[in-house]
């Protein structure tokens, strides 16, 4: 009898109205002839199957209403009044239809009612299990990368954090909860300095501090890894903190890669040193003891120191790039910035030619300044030497020196294959290459600019870039005419 969700079958919810509108009526076969109006409670048997069946109810209701007002004055029913026997039921057939038309007007309403409200469930229900097929996919995704993520509210109660939280915060001793252990392993960069409370991440984020890629260290010192911590406030509106996020990058090996290279720059710098230190000084004696008639074998032989002062000059490089030299150590003095550049020049006039290029320099007569000369030489041989090799033929290199107030000023312009954005920002950075020095195979070790910048600023001064693709590229070095550790007594230098 019970429908399948404990409702009444179809045919018993059709049958119940019938049956009552029957009961009524022979009710009514005895109250109608005193009290006439009493004719409309078969009206409400009715309206149930108007509101139950719609459509096909109103009709069935219609019907049964007809018949039911034909039976009463078919036999014969009168009620107490004056007239016609069909003139007394006529307004009580009509306002029976009325009452069927409005209740089925309501039940209209009702279903439109009800079917925007379904409709809305139904978005509703989409719309939540949408949301909660996306929480599915993001939390699982959270759960399998490699990054600390671990979300908090206003108060600081953990909302949400993934495995890889919950293992480093096993390895420091502070857990995702905010739960400090008696033994605490979080370092500062140098791997040895413990951080206080106080400036533990967790206690920066809950003051409300934003932070990037802070490097720290966590573990017992036999089994330290490092991460790149950030934090970032989450707001519903202006003054309205929700809670705040913390995000940890492990970059355990990659640190431990550039330890590996620089300590292997290091050595093989400093076992090169040694020899190269020899040769320079074997070829001094060698050429004491040549005939100095004779030309052809002193032109080889100052080739070959050319050469070994040059690898001489990268073997510094790599040392200083490779960490192993704090700062830049100079030795100044008061030079002609004119011979200097002479000399500076000479060689790179040269590779100039052999690459097709024209070398145009314009120097300013009578530039004195307080520098380290091999510094500066440094400076000009990488800055020109890389546009020499980066420039295709044919092309031009401009080199510019003059003195602007006291400041002294290099300008060396190219008009080579320029450089991008994303290059420009990368490209005083140790061991870069751009990538067309990559795609022609153009000899080098990507830290000269990192050097000419140590150099530069070492004294004082300043490097600017300005480049964009196809247009060539222009730095711009300003230095001090009065460098540091000015030495008063020293004499000027001859070139």
């Amino acid at each position: 009898m019970a429908g399948a969700h404990g409702r009444l079958s179809h045919r018993w919810r059709l049958s119940l109205p019938l049956v009552s509108l029957v009961a009524l009526v022979l009710m009514g076969t005895e109250i109608v002839p005193v009290l006439p109006t009493a004719a409309l409670v078969v009206v409400l048997p009715l309206l149930w199957l108007v509101f139950e069946f719609g459509w096909p109810g109103a009709f069935i209701a219609s019907a049964a209403l007809v018949t039911v007002m034909q039976l009463l004055y078919l036999g014969d029913v009168v009620p107490q009044g004056e007239g016609p026997l069909w003139v007394q039921y006529l307004p009580l057939a009509l306002l029976g239809l009325g009452l069927l038309l409005g209740g089925r007007q309501l039940a209209l309403e009702r279903d439109r009612r009800e079917d925007r409200l379904t409709a809305q469930a139904n978005r509703l229900r989409a719309t939540l299990d949408a949301n909660e097929d996306q929480l599915l996919l993001t939390q699982t995704l959270l759960d399998i990368i490699d990054v600390t993520i671990v979300a908090y509210d206003d108060a600081g109660e953990r909302i949400w954090d993934n495995p890889d939280a919950r293992r480093l915060g096993d390895l420091a001793g502070i857990q995702t909860d905010g739960t400090i252990e008696p033994v605490v392993h979080y370092y500062a960069p140098d791997r040895v300095t413990p951080v206080p409370p106080e400036e533990f991440v967790l206690a920066r984020a809950h003051r409300g501090e934003e932070f990037d890629a802070q490097l720290a260290w966590f573990g017992p010192p036999e089994d330290q890894v490092a991460y790149l911590l950030s934090s970032r406030q989450i707001h519903r509106t202006q003054h309205d903190r929700f809670g705040y996020v913390i995000v940890g990058i492990p970059v355990t090996d990659v640190l431990d890669s550039v330890r590996a290279r620089e300590e292997f720059l290091t050595t093989v710098s400093h076992e090169l040193r040694t020899p190269l230190t020899s040769i320079i000084g074997y070829h001094e004696l060698i050429e004491d003891e040549i005939d100095p008639a004779d030309v052809t074998v002193l032109k080889m032989l100052r080739v070959a120191q050319r050469n070994a002062h040059v690898l001489l000059s990268r073997v510094g490089q790599l040392l200083q790039a490779s960490g192993s030299s704090e700062a830049v150590e100079l030795k100044t003095r008061t030079v002609d910035l004119v011979d200097l550049m002479e000399a500076a020049l000479t060689p790179l006039r040269t590779a100039a030619e052999t690459a097709g290029l024209d070398l145009e320099v314009d120097v300013q007569p009578g530039i004195k300044a307080t520098l380290d000369p091999d510094c500066f030489t440094q400076v000009v041989d990488n800055l020109v030497g890389n546009a020499v090799k980066y420039t295709p033929a044919p092309g031009t290199v401009t080199v510019r020196l003059h003195q602007r107030a006291d400041m002294v000023v290099l300008e060396v312009v190219d008009t080579g294959p320029g450089l991008s954005a994303n290059e420009q920002s990368h490209v005083f950075e140790r061991f870069y290459r751009t990538a067309s020095a990559t795609d022609q195979a153009v000899q080098g070790i990507g830290v000269g600019l990192s050097v000419v910048k140590a150099i530069v600023e070492a004294h004082g001064g300043q490097i600017d870039l300005a480049s964009s693709p196809g247009t060539g590229t222009r730095f711009e070095v300003t230095m001090p005419v009065e460098g540091p550790d000015t030495e008063p007594d020293a004499e000027p230098d001859a070139g």
